[in-house]
């Protein structure tokens, strides 16, 4: 199965006899999980079963998966199995429906449940114009509760597979053994300079459930690198926002330790972020080339035109 751009042609088959779909609980609660029982499928190793709006087109699931209830086929087929692999999203009418071998053939349509709610999950993000760099304070009231949502900071017209950075609601990469519904989650930094909001997403899924207010993040006039998170463990993906750079195509950024020489980075990578520099140079980026190397304190420089002329030195972070 690929995702959901890429289905292809719809063929409806409502008609098919045999297989069925009941999907419980009806009503479901946000966030709780969801039983689609599958019965008399054809048994193809890679038919599937998508989670949709009540009135949504085919090729517009919230989520899918395989009978197994991932996303990797098994091994052989499944006739008659109980899948849960889904969650209930936000409010509304939803509805479960079978396609067979990895095509757009449906052969079944569920039930439609209703999934209600509180008034609904909510995030205040803060302070409303930090400065490139301040520690954003994103409060979580309502949430689902469980130990996987997460949160990301995005652009505000960013696509939601494009976070500049998340975290789970215990404000690490790490899941919280219980899960949390009203907390208060700090790990993110002002990146450069622009709009940006917080948005809330269930379950390790992309079931978008809350997004905050926008912020509006300023920098100084001059150039200037974020680095985030604040404590990353030992191995994490780092993320330099570079705003109001000079745009040499060989301008690089390298991490160091807080007092480290100039000319000993422990690593480093042209905004393009890889060794190989760019065709044209870019004045914003965010460079993820770099990994929170051992404990101790670090920060990011940027530096112009392939020299050691530093131009700007990023927040320092702490690896715990």
């Amino acid at each position: 199965m690929a995702d959901s751009t890429a289905l292809g042609t719809i063929v409806n088959d409502d008609a098919a006899p045999g297989a069925t779909i009941a999907l419980t609980p009806d009503p479901a609660a946000v966030g709780g999980t969801l039983t689609a029982t599958v019965s008399n499928g054809p048994g193809n190793a890679a038919d599937w079963v998508g989670l949709y709006s009540e009135t949504a087109p085919d090729n517009t699931f919230v989520d899918w998966c395989y009978l197994n209830g991932t996303k990797t086929a098994p091994p052989v087929g499944l006739s008659n199995v109980a899948v849960t692999c889904f969650t209930a999203p936000a409010s509304g009418r939803y509805q479960v429906r079978l396609f067979i071998n990895d095509t757009v053939t449906k052969i079944a349509t569920s039930n439609t449940m209703t999934v209600s709610g509180p008034t609904g999950p909510s995030l205040a993000l803060s302070p409303a114009s930090p400065a490139v760099g301040a520690m954003l304070s994103a409060a979580v009231s309502g949430g689902s509760g469980n130990a996987r949502d997460w949160v990301g900071l995005y652009l505000e017209t960013a696509l939601d597979n494009a976070p500049v950075d998340w975290c789970y609601l215990n404000g690490t990469k790490t899941a919280p053994p219980v899960g949390l519904s009203n907390t208060t989650v700090t790990c993110f930094t002002a990146p450069a300079s622009g709009r940006y909001q917080v948005r809330l997403f269930i379950n390790d899924t992309v079931t978008k459930v809350a997004t905050s207010n926008t912020i509006t993040v300023s920098g100084p006039t001059g150039p200037s690198v974020a680095l985030s998170p604040t404590s990353p463990s030992v191995g994490a993906t780092l993320s330099a926002a570079v705003s109001g750079g000079p745009a040499n195509a060989t301008d690089w950024v390298g991490l160091y330790p807080e007092t480290g020489l100039d000319n000993a980075p422990i690593n480093w990578c042209y905004l393009n972020g890889s060794k190989t520099a760019p065709s044209t140079g870019v004045t914003n980026a965010t460079v993820t080339c770099l990994t929170a190397p051992a404990s101790g304190r670090y920060q990011v420089r940027l530096f112009t035109n392939n020299t050691v002329t530093k131009v700007a030195t990023s927040n320092t972070i702490t690896v715990p």
